[in-house]
Parts: C-alpha cells; structure tokens; sequence
C-alpha cells in the first residue's frame, strides 16, 4: 500500500508535533484525518472508536501528561483501534526511550504507553525522536553574549552528551513513511548524525556567521522556567528526561542506532541547514 491509498487519523492534532505529521501525510497523498479533543478525547473510547472507524492507520502522538491518565489514554487508543478495524498504530514516542528502566518519568511513561499498544490486538510501529531542533528557537536558549556579535547556546545537557537533533518537518516526514513501510514492533530513530553541545553550537555558528559557544543549563532552572509556560507537572516529566541525562552523560541514548534506522526513512535536514532557515531572524533579535 502506498500513502496516496492510506486513510490516517492523527491524534492530538492541535499540538506542534501532530500539525507536522498531518501536514507531511497530506504532502505524500494521504487522506488525513486531524482529530483533536473535542472530535476524539483520549478519555472517551467510545467518541475514539467513532472518530477511527475505517481508518486504516492511527498516528498517536503521546501528549505532555505524565500522570496515571497517561496509561488509561494508552489502553483507550488500543481499545479504539481495535474497534474500529485499524490495521496499524503509528506511535510517536517524542522522546528516544532507554533500553533499560530509569528513574524519569519522561522516559518511563512513554515506555508504559508502548508496551500498553503492543500488548493489543493491532500492530504497532514506534518512531522515537530524540530533541527537536524548534527548541532553540525558546526565548533565552540562544542569546547575545559579547559586544562583538557573539552567541551563546544554553541548553539542560553536558557538553558531550551526543543527540541527533531532529526538525518537526523531518519527524512528520519519518512518521509519514513508517505509516506506509513500517513493521509491526519495529522501533525507528529518525534524525541526522548525532552532535554534541559544541558541535552543535559550532554547526550553528556556521550557519549564522557568528561565534556561537555552548553553555550546559543546570536542568533544574530549565525546569522551573519551563514550568511558567506549560505547568509545573508537564515540565517536571519533560524535565526528568534532562535531570536523567544530566546525571548519565555517557548514556548514547539520543543518538541513532544502525538497526533503526531502516532504508525507507527519509533523509533528515543537516543541522546547518536548518539554522540558517529558522534561527536566522530569532538569533539576531
């Protein structure tokens, strides 16, 4: 089956991550529906299941919720899909997921909703991003630091963690391309070669014509700047993810592995591209 022939619904369609897969959906030809609360509320499996009906596959995006609500979303969007006759989950997991336990509630709650999908009836293909690149496009994540034009990259990671950066386009283009190829089980690591903190101020420098250096932000003001944006609860699990990271720095877990990184996925944008696409007019101002 090709994406022209495919039915999609995405879930959590209003948020930043869900826009971009319906848009690279639509972009590749497939029929997309973009459902949101009010049309498909995660804590209702019967609107769910009416939402889904004839759908052939289900984008489920887990959502910024790190409480017990997040395990009952989880058996309600199997339950739905199985009811409505889908063929494949398509989970974005957004965040990569250690192989083993940890302490982060970022991790494990995304872990927990994993393993909820696989143990239904309807086959699941994970697509597990590691860190966006819109997130430094957040106020004071890239700032002036001399009077000369330079600029400082400040960001809740040690220097020499490695991450493959990922653009939102490029997730929905990855998510877009295992809704037609991906396998049941399968778990995919889109984004380019992974970078460290410098290599990527280096990278961005690059693309800005300035001196760009890095800074490791301490996760716990990270944490509580965050929280004014979003809520004390959701920035605490996003949090944890840095909290953990910070604590285990020569952990690979944000950086691509051989194995899950199928042929079919699509190219991912080289990091210097991109800066000098979006962080152009942000960087300067």
């Amino acid at each position: 089956m090709t994406s022209t022939e495919l039915d999609v619904a995405v879930l959590t369609a209003r948020g930043a991550q869900s826009t971009a897969i319906a848009n690279a959906l639509t972009a590749a030809g497939a029929c997309v529906r973009a459902l949101n609360r009010a049309t498909a509320a995660l804590d209702d499996p019967s609107a769910l299941a009416a939402a889904l009906e004839d759908a052939d596959v289900v984008v489920y995006t887990a959502p910024l919720d790190y409480t017990s609500a997040v395990a009952e979303f989880a058996v309600n969007v199997a339950a739905a899909a199985a009811a409505a006759g889908v063929t494949r989950v398509v989970y974005n997991t957004n965040t990569r997921i250690p192989d083993t336990p940890t302490s982060a509630i970022g991790f494990e709650s995304r872990r927990d909703t994993w393993q909820i999908l696989t143990a239904g009836p309807i086959p699941v293909t994970a697509v597990e991003p590691a860190i966006y690149l819109e997130n430094l496009l957040a106020p004071g994540v890239l700032s002036s630091a001399t009077a000369d034009g330079g600029l400082v990259l400040r960001y809740p990671l040690p220097g020499q963690v490695p991450v493959s950066w990922i653009s939102l386009a490029d997730l929905g283009r990855a998510v877009a391309a295992a809704c037609v190829h991906g396998s049941p089980g399968e778990i995919i690591h889109p984004g380019p070669p992974a970078m460290t903190g410098p290599q990527l101020a280096a990278a961005i420098a690059t693309a800005l014509g300035v001196p760009v250096g890095f800074t490791a932000l301490d996760p716990a003001v990270f944490e509580q700047g965050l929280g004014y944006a979003i809520g004390a609860g959701p920035a605490a699990g996003v949090a944890s993810i840095y909290h953990w990271l910070t604590e285990n720095p020569d952990s690979p877990v944000m950086s691509p592995e051989p194995g899950r990184c199928p042929g079919w996925l699509p190219a991912s944008t080289p990091v210097a591209e991109w800066a000098a696409e979006c962080l152009t007019v942000s960087a300067r101002g």
